[in-house]
C-alpha cells in the first residue's frame, strides 16, 4: 500500500474531561487533514492538564511505535509537570491555542515524510548493494574479498548514496509541493563522508582479526563496532560469502544511524518544511540559554521565564545527544528556548563537537525561524574566573554569527571589583563582540541582614532585540545568496532541462534570466526580511510596554516592505546562437553556469540591498514606538 503524504490523518482521542474540543482548522500548512488509511497518520490525544492516566501512558506508548503522538493539553493554569517520561514519538503542547497546536501536528507530520523517506531510502539503498555484494562473493580468497569489500564500501557511500537520496526526494517530496526546490547533481562534487570512511579500514581490519577495538573510538560507531566485533571476529578465515554479509550489514547499518546520512537527509526534508511551514506559524525568538554544571543556568531559566507560565511545559529531543528546544513565553511573546545536557567534566569536547554539529544544522541554510537567533552564555561570577572552555563555546558561537550575551550570575555575591574584571578578561578575549550583563536569579537574604534582590531580566530581554537586530544584518545575506543559488540550481535549471527542443529550452533560458534579475531577486530579498522582521515587531513587544499594551489592536503586518529597484545591471550574453545545437539538459547546465557567476559578480550588491531592505523595515517597525 502506497502512502499519499499529499494528505493528513488526524486520529483523534478525547479524555472525557476534554470532550467539547474540535480542531480549529482543516489543514496543516498546505496538508489537508482527512480520513484515510492511505493517509500520512498522527494520533492526537487531547487531555486535560492533569495528563494522562496509566492505562493511557501504556496505549501512548504503544501508539508511539508506529506514528507520531501529539498530547494536547487544556485549560493550562501555570507549569506543567507531568509525572511521566515522554517516547521520543510524543509531543506535549496546548490544546487551547491553535498556533501551537497546528506547530505540533505539522512537527509530527514531518516525522511520517522523515520516517517514509528512509523506509523508500533503505530499499533502493539495499538493492543498489546487491552488485557489489555479488562481487565481493566471486572471489576466492578471504583476504582479498576483505579488501574489495572495504573498496566498494567507500565507492557507495561516496558516490552512489546521494543519487539515490535524490531520486527518494523526486519521487516522494517533489509531489508535495510545487515550491520544493533540490539542488542538481554535479560531477565535481565530491562527498566527504568523514566518519564513514576515518572508521571503514578500522571495520574491516577488526573482521581480519587483526586489530582490536580501542577507547578511542566514541560515539554511536563505537557502539555498533562493540556489537558487531564478536560476530565479525567470528567469521575470519570463513568464505567470501560470510564477508558479503559483513559488508551489506555494515553499511545499511551506517544509514540507519550515522549523522552524516541523517544531515543529508535532512537537506531535503528542510525544503519541505520550509515550503510548508503553516502561514499562521508564530514567529519565536530562539535564544539557547547555555553554561557549564552548577552556574545557574535554571535559575535563569526561571527567572526570564516565570511570568506568564510556560505555553506547553514539555522540551522536545533536537539531537540524542541532548539538546532541546521548548516553547515558552517571556513577557507574553513566544520564544523558543534551547537548552542542552548538563557540561560534564571530562565530557567538553564531546559536548563541544555536539553542539558545533548543531549550530551548523541551524545555520543559513535553515528558514530563518529555525535559526539560534540569540545566545545566553552563563558563568558565575562566584567562581570570580573565565575557563577557556567558556571562551571557546563564544568563539563557536561568535563563528556561526550568532550573537553572545553572557550572564555574570550570582553577581550579588561578589564585590562589583571582581564583575567589572571578569567583564573586562571576556572583553578581551572576545574583541567586545558580547555583551556583558550582571545577574541575580535568585532574590535571597544573606546572614548579615542583607537583601538580594533579582536582577537582570529587563537588561536581557532589551539586548535581545538589539542583538536580534544585528544577527539579521551579518546572516541574512548569506540566506538570501543561498536561496538564490538554489533556485537558478534547482527550480529553474529543472524547467529548461525539461523543455522538448533545444530553441524552446534556450528561449526559456532567457525568460528565466530576465525574470529572476528583474523580479524575483527582489521577491526573494522582500520575503525573507518580511518573515525575519515579523520576529523582530515581537521582541517590541518585550522591551516596550506601552506598544505591549496596544498589541492585540494592531497587527505586525500593518507595515509594509517598498518595492524594490534594483538596477544590477544586463545580464551579459549567455547564450549563443552555438547553443542551439545543445540539448535542453546542456542548455540548462549553461544557464546554472551563467546564472551563478552574474551571482557571484553581484554578491557584494544583493548584501548591501538586503541591509537596507532590512533597515527599511525596521525604522518602520520603530515608527510604532513614538
Amino acid at each position: 500500500m502506497m502512502l499519499d503524504l499529499t494528505q493528513l490523518n488526524i486520529l483523534l482521542y478525547k479524555q472525557p474531561g476534554a470532550h467539547d474540543f474540535s480542531l480549529p482548522f482543516t489543514q496543516v500548512g498546505d496538508v489537508p487533514i482527512i480520513k484515510s488509511a492511505n493517509a500520512a497518520t498522527i494520533m492526537l490525544y487531547v487531555m486535560t492538564a492533569n495528563g494522562p492516566t496509566a492505562e493511557e501512558l501504556f496505549t501512548i506508548q504503544q501508539a508511539a511505535k508506529k506514528m507520531p503522538v501529539i498530547l494536547a493539553l487544556r485549560h493550562i493554569n501555570g507549569p506543567i509537570d507531568l509525572d511521566m517520561v515522554l517516547p521520543a514519538n510524543v509531543t506535549l503542547t496546548s490544546a487551547d491555542d491553535a498556533i501551537l497546536l497546528e506547530d505540533a501536528l505539522f512537527d509530527g507530520y514531518l516525522r511520517v515524510v522523515r520516517a517514509f523517506f528512509r523506509a523508500k531510502m533503505m530499499m533502493y539503498a539495499k538493492k543498489a548493494l546487491l552488485p557489489y555484494k555479488e562481487k565481493v562473493e566471486k572471489i576466492w580468497r578471504t583476504k582479498n574479498a576483505e579488501q574489495q569489500a572495504e573498496q566498494y564500501t567507500l565507492t557507495f557511500l561516496t558516490q552512489d548514496l546521494r543519487p539515490i537520496l535524490h531520486r527518494v526526494a523526486e519521487q516522494l517530496l517533489m509531489p508535495l509541493s510545487p515550491k520544493i526546490a533540490f539542488f542538481e547533481e554535479q560531477d565535481e562534487q565530491n562527498l566527504s563522508f568523514e566518519t564513514f570512511t576515518q572508521n571503514i579500514a578500522n571495520f574491516f581490519k577488526q573482521l581480519r582479526g587483526t586489530e582490536e577495538l580501542t577507547e578511542e573510538k566514541s560515539g554511536r560507531l563505537k557502539n555498533f563496532f562493540d556489537k558487531t566485533s564478536h560476530k565479525a571476529r567470528s567469521i575470519v578465515n570463513k568464505s567470501s560469502f560470510h564477508v558479503a554479509d559483513a559488508f551489506e550489514q555494515y553499511v545499511l547499518e551506517q544509514l540507519r544511524t550515522n549523522r552524516d546520512v541523517a544531515d543529508l537527509i535532512e537537506e531535503y526534508i528542510a525544503q519541505v518544511k520550509e515550503a510548508m511551514l503553516p502561514v499562521r506559524a508564530r514567529h519565536a525568538v530562539n535564544v539557547a540559554i547555555l553554561g557549564q554544571t552548577g552556574v545557574g543556568k535554571s535559575s535563569l531559566i526561571n527567572y526570564l521565564f516565570n511570568e506568564p507560565k510556560r505555553a506547553t511545559g514539555a522540551g522536545k529531543p533536537v539531537t540524542e545527544q541532548g539538546f532541546f528546544e521548548e516553547k515558552l513565553v517571556l513577557n507574553g511573546i513566544p520564544v523558543s528556548l534551547i537548552d542542552s545536557w548538563g557540561i560534564e567534566q571530562g565530557k567538553d569536547q564531546l559536548w563541544l563537537a555536539d553542539f558545533k554539529h548543531f549550530l551548523e544544522t541551524r545555520g543559513y541554510k535553515s528558514a530563518v525561524s529555525e535559526w539560534v537567533h540569540i545566545a545566553v552564555y552563563c558563568i558565575s561570577a562566584a567562581s570570580t574566573r573565565v575557563q577557556d572552555f567558556d571562551l571557546q563555546v563564544i568563539d563557536m558561537l561568535r563563528a556561526q554569527k550568532i550573537h553572545v550575551i553572557v550572564a555574570l550570575t550570582k553577581a550579588a555575591l561578589v564585590s562589583p571589583q571582581v564583575v567589572t574584571e571578569l567583564t573586562a578578561t571576556i572583553h578581551d578575549a572576545t574583541q567586545k563582540n558580547v555583551t556583558v550583563i550582571s545577574v541575580n536569579s535568585v532574590a535571597q537574604k544573606l546572614m548579615t541582614g542583607q537583601m538580594i534582590e533579582q536582577q537582570g531580566l529587563h537588561e536581557i530581554t532589551a539586548h535581545i532585540r538589539v542583538n536580534y537586530l544585528e544577527m539579521l544584518n551579518e546572516r541574512l545575506p548569506e540566506r538570501i545568496f543561498y536561496l538564490a543559488e538554489r533556485k537558478v540550481a534547482g527550480e529553474y535549471r529543472r524547467r529548461i532541462e525539461e523543455s522538448p527542443s533545444s530553441k524552446e529550452a534556450v528561449a526559456l533560458a532567457k525568460q528565466l534570466s530576465e525574470r529572476f534579475i528583474t523580479q524575483d531577486l527582489n521577491v526573494l530579498i522582500e520575503r525573507e526580511v518580511h518573515a525575519a522582521m515579523t520576529t523582530y515587531a515581537s521582541t517590541l513587544d518585550v522591551t516596550h510596554p506601552t506598544r505591549r499594551a496596544h498589541r492585540h489592536k494592531q497587527s505586525t503586518n500593518d507595515w509594509r516592505i517598498e518595492a524594490l529597484d534594483i538596477a544590477f545591471g544586463k545580464l551579459e550574453e549567455a547564450f549563443r546562437a552555438t547553443i542551439l545545437m545543445q540539448s535542453p539538459p546542456q542548455v540548462g547546465r549553461k544557464f546554472q553556469k551563467e546564472m551563478l557567476r552574474y551571482l557571484e559578480d553581484n554578491r557584494q550588491r544583493i548584501d548591501a540591498e538586503t541591509r537596507q531592505t532590512i533597515a527599511r523595515a525596521s525604522a518602520v517597525i520603530d515608527k510604532e514606538e513614538r
